[in-house]
């Protein structure tokens, strides 16, 4: 029979390997944080500095999945939660705005915003209810916005007698009941990316291209490995990480669906 007593080095490999299955899950964290966050910043390092990118950059946030996840998995995910801003705030002459509906009944007037959508800042109905429609603002250009206006006259003279019964208040001189409006940054990620309309800004795919070496980068760091596996004297696996906060998986479907469902109104 032989029998090792945990004295000298032994005590350390035992040490070592009496932790060693939470040393583990301490690294697979670091590592694929580390891998969503630089792929991130990857993709703000390819955007201009202009006060329009800014909220874009702003927006994009880093997420740990939970819910119905395997066990073992660790999943993390980027994704763009905008601001809310007035929509008195936003340029005339370069933004259009899409009434969507929330939950719950629609009035006939929130069905022909949502119907006729976009509009023009200056011909928004200013009496939407708030409780059954959102705003949602795309940048454009000057002669896109001129389209939709020439487009919303028709469309108002048209049907005015279903404006009317409705409601509806197009005087700039009335003050909007919904002045809550998100930005739809998904349609200019994807306009920057693809060059839609503008000199093309590819930030995701320039993200995708580096993410190879940014994998090799992290999992040959040697102040990932070296410390939290091979040095039993090592306790920095057990001091919280940077706080993320949490999105459930569903969540974040929930969130690519109703990506997906912009892109097809592009």
């Amino acid at each position: 029979m032989f029998k090792v007593k945990k004295k000298g080095p032994w005590k350390q490999v035992s040490k070592l390997m009496s932790t060693m299955p939470r040393r583990v899950e301490r690294v697979k964290h670091e590592l694929v944080r580390g891998m969503a966050r630089r792929f991130m910043e990857d993709m703000k390092a390819q955007l201009p500095d202009t006060p329009e990118m800014e909220q874009y950059k702003d927006s994009l946030q880093l997420r740990a999945l939970t819910g119905p996840v395997k066990k073992d998995e660790v999943s993390y995910a980027i994704f763009s939660d905008p601001k809310e801003m007035e929509v008195a705030h936003l340029n005339e002459k370069e933004a259009v705005v899409y009434v969507e509906a929330k939950l719950g009944k629609l009035s006939e007037l929130s069905q022909l915003a949502i119907d006729y959508s976009p509009w023009t800042v200056d011909q928004l109905p200013r009496n939407l209810p708030g409780h059954e429609v959102r705003f949602v603002h795309r940048q454009v250009t000057e002669g896109e916005v001129d389209e939709i206006r020439e487009r919303n006259l028709k469309t108002i003279q048209q049907y005015s007698a279903q404006f009317t019964r409705a409601g509806a208040k197009f005087d700039k001189a009335d003050e909007i009941d919904q002045p809550a409006t998100i930005p739809d940054l998904a349609f200019q990620a994807i306009r920057m990316e693809f060059g839609i309309g503008q000199k093309p800004v590819r930030h995701w795919s320039y993200a995708l291209h580096r993410f190879s070496g940014r994998i090799k980068e992290m999992t040959t760091s040697p102040s990932i490995y070296g410390k939290h596996v091979e040095d039993p004297n090592f306790t920095g696996w057990r001091a919280p990480m940077g706080r993320v906060r949490k999105m459930t998986l569903q969540d974040f479907l929930s969130k690519c669906k109703e990506f997906q469902e912009r892109v097809t109104k592009m």
